[in-house]
């Protein structure tokens, strides 16, 4: 017994190692990738014709500096390793599961497959939704970044309430709305009616996630014990079996909460490449 406490404690105390140096690693990797990609993008925005800056304002490019490079970052460093480590334990699990009794494994995939087909709607939605937010969000922010960079001249023409009124037409104003509910985000587009369309699918996506998951679980206990009472299964087997669907919960609930971050890097992405591979329609000099 105390051989295999020592062996429990070593294995135990390595996993938190090798933890900890996939996390400062990965964490690492994803601050150099933001760092050359901040640097890339500042030169690729830097040789754009004059033109460009009319079109494009200038609080639009911060975001996509700042805002849209920390969502890669959270896409690149966090969201992506977190989703593999969680499909690689759904994998190893099912196949566990296959191994003590596949008929039991059969009922708890389909339950499994169930509720990674409505993972994808809510993900393409999220991610439509937080690249609308971002766009916005730019605009909110060129506005800010017009009037406090020329904030004297705002102030000598008592421009103050003018400039409210136009930043607060792209953030929103929760206020005005009964129930939260933003009613004319047809016609509206803001940041908080794109942030409370993302907040609900957020709760959405885990919602589904974990209620069907459950759902499978109890399901899955039910049916365990019946192939108990026939005699095709122990009752250590189903014991056995139940754990790797607790671990299959688990990777899944951790995984649902870094898809919508992965969504919403791949918004900020394409934002992102489409001025780097931009090409200036003046050609910079060469030197």
């Amino acid at each position: 017994i105390n051989h295999y406490m020592v062996l429990v404690v070593i294995i135990h105390f390595s996993a938190v190692l090798l933890g900890f140096f996939r996390t400062a690693i990965m964490g690492v990797a994803g601050e150099r990738v933001v760092s050359r990609t901040r640097n890339l993008l500042y030169h690729s925005i830097l040789k754009q014709e004059i033109a460009f800056f009319d079109e494009h304002k200038t609080g639009e490019l911060v975001s996509r500096l700042g805002s849209d490079t920390a969502l890669l970052l959270e896409g690149t460093a966090r969201a992506l390793p977190e989703i593999a480590i969680g499909l690689i334990k759904t994998v190893v699990s099912i196949a566990l599961m296959f191994w003590i009794s596949a008929k039991l494994a059969a009922v708890m995939l389909g339950f499994v497959f169930f509720v990674l087909m409505l993972c994808f709607p809510f993900g393409s939605t999220l991610g439509r939704i937080s690249k609308l937010y971002q766009d916005v969000l730019g605009q909110a922010q060129t506005h800010s970044t017009e009037a406090l960079g020329a904030v004297r001249t705002v102030q000598s023409f008592t421009a103050e309430h003018g400039e409210e009124a136009r930043y607060r037409y792209s953030i929103g104003h929760p206020a005005i709305y009964r129930f939260w509910w933003p009613t004319d985000h047809k016609t509206h587009k803001t940041t908080y009616s794109f942030g409370f369309f993302k907040a609900i699918l957020n709760a959405g996506l885990f919602t589904v996630i974990f209620g069907i998951g459950f759902g499978g679980f109890y399901i899955s206990l039910w049916y365990g014990f019946k192939l108990v009472n026939d005699g095709e299964i122990t009752l250590g087997a189903l014991t056995a079996f139940q754990s790797y669907i607790f671990a299959i919960g688990g990777a899944l609930g951790q995984t649902s909460q870094f898809i919508s971050k992965l969504m919403e890097a791949q918004g900020a992405a394409a934002r992102i490449f489409m001025l780097l591979e931009r090409v200036p329609l003046i050609p910079t000099p060469r030197k």
